[in-house]
């Protein structure tokens, strides 16, 4: 493994908290700062969400058959009138509770020194999940290390220095001013403790253990002491947002402890929320921490890296040659190079940017050990966020975010991580249930597009009670199944979802003019058509809807007869998938937005790329089975590029890249991916939703740098879909390598058939391709780079072979088999 290339650095702290280095362990997060005089580690703990807000019924069943028949004469206005007055305004009211920060920690060292600090550099090892700060005063080098151990389920800070007796300091624990939270704190020489509890109840912990080797530990700040800060404002304004304006304070602030000449000190963090225990919390975290008394810090780290290395060494891409030209310049300049160049000519950042997907998704995404409170699933910001009412609320959008944080990991072997989601879905079932009945009058479930931790969401008339986010979920919880294939999982987790929103759409469908079976209403998220008195998304059915429920079906028929059950609606799945219509390819080979409609829309640009929804993450349309939708899906992509859109935004510069990729078009996947990385990055190589400098044509949040986690993940799998696609049963090698990447190879790579793939490449050709197959299933290749022969060598007997005239080949496998196929130039 290439070091340099997995290591994202710079040579200064974090000017402000997105450009800091994220720790996690799925469970506890923080967010590391790295500055030497006055450090700070942000805390976050994934079950730390408001309960302020809980789903108010709305009592529209006895409307919605009115409603829907109005949809169906095409009445939009009449039918947003008649509504109207039990749903909220776009923009208005309150949706969900929030996810919100714990506390922080302050870290401020007593140099004993009149010289400056000078050779500071601060540290990501993505492959073994530590941070490290490094700076230099005098003579003496200091060193600060921080991870979250999943094992011990612990956050472990450690202070070092090339001296014995040189580490002294304070350190501090703090949460900002908040009028709706009190705090209580309290410390001893070897253990801070801060509690909290909002206004509605929720209750949180945090303990720091101090461990000191060497010198002594003596008293700091014993009564907390808010840090000094503007009087927080009290949120009356329902979906606005509200970032913290509390900087971390110069000197340290709440309780603190002092160490004195110490060769070394530790620190270890464990958090807690009254979801996790009934218990006291802080007695409940010292208890944790107690546990840990006899293991030393060395074996605290290498166990922690071997257990993140489990996961993440799975899977391995080296673009061009092991070297990395750019290696020693700092991550901040290189993206700065990249914005002032508009140009991207550094193929390592798209490596880098590949494998901290993949970091962030361990470390915000892994499910909770064993006797455990369910893991919450990844959310707009992952599992790090600073904010008491984060940039909407840190939530889970339905209508794209959520699930573009995890499609992608199957395929880059990171199955399981799609346990949390399957977990919350099933949880929230009967909630699903009684909105399906409150808003729609009908059986089964229905998901609303926004949801948080332990609620369905709000309804506003964004949507206008459109239907294709509850479908969209079930896409991505049987996505998981087909990469784990755990049955245990389908049967008592995924099935019942797939069913209940199956059961939703058998009474919710209605026939048309036509005798087709439709959704009404539908909507394509987020995008207006022109004309309206009462703006709406309100529509004829839409691509997005007819896709995903016909995929919803498919599942729920394939589940069903994998699991052997004897449900009575089996027999009408397939008689409805025979009367739902697919989408429209116009007279010029275009697919439709909606179906049989080409409606002028607000924004003809529109970031979403909804109607696309077949092809990415969907599987139902490709370029060797459903050529005409894949040359519509094109020409509809094209159009929508045409009109530039209002500003740049992540969402549809990740899901252009994998539509290209799809396309097999990878110069224009790697422009869109180029393009992401020149706009959005910021030095840490997170996302930011949009471009915060002048200018910018989506100026949400100003100049303020906000990330959300879910382009990073739609960045991973557009390259993953450039170099490996498994979908219909056909495993395509290379198919949209750009010209940019001549050299390189890929390991560990996971398909829906159950291969795991490594491809080494050079001269744009294959020089070696490994094949494990787990299950024994057959294997269908589709070579795209022009070879026509190979040889296959299996348990070292080999033969030659030859590929068909459409480039594929099939072989029957074995089960934990390795196939090895050697091309020549």
């Amino acid at each position: 493994m290439n070091q340099h290339s997995h290591q994202i650095f710079s040579d200064a702290p974090a000017d402000i908290y997105a450009e800091g280095y994220p720790i996690g362990n799925g469970r506890l997060a923080a967010m590391i700062s790295g500055d030497p005089l006055k450090d700070r580690v942000a805390l976050n703990h994934d079950r730390l969400w408001r309960r302020y807000w809980k789903y108010p019924k709305r009592n529209l069943a006895a409307k919605f058959k009115r409603f829907q028949q109005l949809c169906l004469e095409q009445k939009w206005d009449e039918a947003s009138a008649l509504v109207a007055p039990e749903i909220q305004r776009s923009g208005f009211g309150l949706y969900v509770n929030p996810f919100v920060p714990l506390a922080d920690i302050g870290i401020y060292p007593d140099l004993r020194s009149d010289k400056p600090v000078d050779s500071c550099r601060r540290r990501l090892d993505l492959s073994e999940a530590v941070v490290t700060t490094d700076y230099h005063v005098g003579d003496i080098d200091f060193k600060r290390e921080y991870f979250a151990s999943f094992p011990h389920n612990v956050i472990v800070i450690r202070l070092s220095a090339s001296e014995v007796a040189a580490v002294s300091g304070e350190f501090s624990l703090y949460r900002m001013p908040d009028r709706e939270c009190s705090v209580t704190a309290e410390s001893s020489l070897d253990e801070l403790t801060l509690t909290g509890k909002f206004e509605e109840g929720v209750k949180f912990a945090a303990v720091v253990r101090v461990i000191q080797t060497g010198g002594r530990l003596t008293s700091g700040i014993t009564d907390y002491m808010p840090p000094a800060a503007p009087e927080p404002p009290k949120f009356l304004d329902g979906f606005a947002f509200g970032f913290r304006d509390c900087v971390h304070p110069e000197v340290p602030a709440g309780i603190s402890t002092c160490v004195d000449s110490a060769d070394s000190v530790t620190l270890l963090v464990k958090m807690a929320t009254d979801r996790e225990t009934d218990d006291d919390l802080a007695d409940y975290c010292r208890g944790h921490l107690d546990k840990l008394s006899s293991v030393d810090y060395e074996t605290l780290k290498q166990q922690h890296i071997e257990d993140h290395q489990s996961l993440y060494n799975r899977v391995e891409l080296q673009i061009g040659g092991a070297g990395d030209s750019h290696a020693a310049v700092p991550h901040p300049r290189r993206i700065a190079d990249c914005y002032e160049q508009k140009s991207v000519d550094d193929p390592k950042l798209v490596e880098g940017a590949f494998d901290l997907a993949r970091y962030l998704a361990i470390a915000a995404g892994r499910p909770a050990g064993p006797e455990m409170p369910l893991k919450a699933p990844m959310n707009l910001q992952g599992i790090w966020n600073e904010d008491p009412r984060p940039a909407w609320d840190c939530d889970y959008h339905l209508d794209l975010n959520l699930q573009m944080c995890y499609w992608g990991l199957g395929m880059v072997n990171l199955a399981e991580l799609g346990r949390p989601l399957i977990d919350w879905a099933y949880s929230l079932l009967p909630q699903a249930e009684i909105v399906a009945a409150d808003i729609y009058g009908l059986p089964g479930a229905c998901y609303s597009g926004v949801c948080d931790v332990e609620n369905i969401g709000n309804y506003c008339q964004l949507a206008m009670l459109g239907t294709g986010c509850n479908a969209w979920l079930a896409q991505s919880l049987y996505q998981f199944w087909q990469y784990c294939r755990d049955t245990d999982l389908l049967r008592d987790r995924i099935y019942p979802v797939l069913r209940e929103i199956s059961r939703f759409y058998q009474h919710f469908l209605v026939e048309d003019s036509q005798g087709r079976l439709v959704p009404a209403p539908s909507h394509s998220p987020e995008n207006f058509p022109q004309g309206r008195v009462i703006p709406s998304a309100l529509s004829a059915p839409s691509a997005f809807d007819l896709e995903l429920i016909r995929e919803l079906l498919e599942n729920t028929i394939e589940a069903h007869d994998i699991l052997n059950l004897d449900d009575a609606d089996r027999k009408i799945w397939p008689e409805m998938l025979d009367k739902i219509p697919l989408p429209t390819i116009n007279s010029e080979g275009r697919l439709l937005e909606w179906l049989e409609q080409d409606y002028a829309t607000l924004d003809p640009g529109h970031r979403h790329r909804s109607h696309l929804v077949g092809i990415c993450p969907g599987t139902r349309i490709s370029v060797e089975e459903t050529a005409a939708y894949a040359e519509g899906v094109a020409k509809a992509i094209e159009l929508r590029l045409s009109h530039q859109g209002v500003g740049s935004c992540t969402l549809d510069l990740t899901c252009d890249a994998y539509i290209f990729a799809r396309l097999y078009q990878g110069e224009k996947s790697l422009a869109k991916i180029n393009e992401l990385i020149i706009n959005h990055s910021i030095g840490n190589l997170l996302l930011c939703l949009c471009d915060w400098r002048p200018g910018s044509g989506l100026p949400w949040f100003g100049d303020r740098r906000v990330f959300q986690i879910e382009a990073s993940f739609g960045l991973m799998s557009a390259v993953t879909q450039m170099l490996l696609q498994d979908h219909q049963d056909l495993i395509r090698i290379l198919p949209a390598l750009p010209a940019e990447w001549p050299t390189g190879y890929v390991s560990g790579l996971l398909t829906r058939t159950g291969h795991t793939v490594d491809i080494h490449w050079d001269g744009e050709k294959i020089t070696k391709l490994k094949i494990l197959s787990l299950r024994g299933e057959d294997c269908k290749l589709k070579i795209m780079t022009g070879q026509k022969t190979f040889t296959l060598t299996e348990n070292d007997e080999s033969r030659q072979l030859t590929l068909d005239a459409d480039n594929t080949v099939g072989f029957a496998t074995k089960p934990q088999t390795v196939y090895t196929l050697t091309f020549g130039h």
